[in-house]
């Protein structure tokens, strides 16, 4: 009964590593597509062949640990998003291609991080109004302390 355990065990971990390559194979394709890149251009950042990353894609290969992490640098990702769900990965490899052209018809993941940079541009926005501000009451200040050392080295 104990081995039988084990080789469901194995057999449920093996189905979820099988899921888990699956699942990196079509975030390799997200990942070039959101990049606009073709598989050729693609294979040039990382070192590999057009034909290795179009077997990469179709699943025929699965990426070594190695051309895993040419990808991390190449792509300025982490490790961390490859254990997102495929919904989650899209949103985050957006946020790290600095050329990412939001589409015209934007998620709600996308809407909320627009509303969010609107509220940080608009606090730096007073932050710096604030900043202009307490100079000129500094230089008031210092302009009365002048006057007034003035005054008391007059008296």
């Amino acid at each position: 009964m104990f081995c039988n355990a084990n080789v469901i065990l194995f057999l449920i971990y093996t189905n979820f590593l099988i899921k888990k390559m699956e699942e990196i194979n079509k975030k390799i394709t997200i990942l070039r597509n959101e990049y606009e890149l073709t598989q050729a251009e693609f294979g040039d950042k990382i070192g590999v062949s057009r034909g290795h990353v179009a077997a990469l894609e179709s699943g025929k290969y699965k990426p070594s640990i190695k051309l895993l992490n040419k990808i991390y640098r190449e792509f300025n990702i982490t490790d961390r998003i490859l254990n997102l769900s495929i919904e989650d990965y899209v949103e985050e490899i957006k946020m790290f291609n600095p050329n990412h052209k939001w589409s015209t018809f934007p998620t709600n993941k996308e809407i909320e991080l627009e509303k969010e940079l609107k509220k940080q541009l608009e606090t730096i926005d007073l932050l710096k109004e604030n900043n202009r501000l307490l100079k000129e009451k500094i230089m008031h200040l210092e302009n009365e302390i002048i006057k007034l050392s003035k005054n008391v080295n007059n008296n």
